[in-house]
């Protein structure tokens, strides 16, 4: 019997502090997000949009093909 209360603590434990934690790390990562988001995007926006869009199209134009081809 005391092993089985000593379980039951051990999970209510758990619970509150996974609880606690829940909420701090949201808190943290929009902050985090925000100060890591400027610096990075004014480079990568235009070279970026470029290679998806061309890569976009020919990805599409493949996965079409298979398709076809599988039908």
């Amino acid at each position: 019997q005391p092993k089985e209360d000593e379980s039951k603590k051990d999970k209510s434990e758990s619970k509150k502090r996974k609880r606690e934690r829940a909420p701090s790390p949201p808190k943290i990562e929009p902050e985090v997000v925000e100060l890591t988001l400027p610096t990075p995007l004014p480079p990568p926006p235009t070279p970026v949009a470029e290679t998806t869009v061309p890569k976009a199209k020919k990805e599409k134009k493949h996965r079409k093909v298979v398709r076809t081809a599988g039908g």
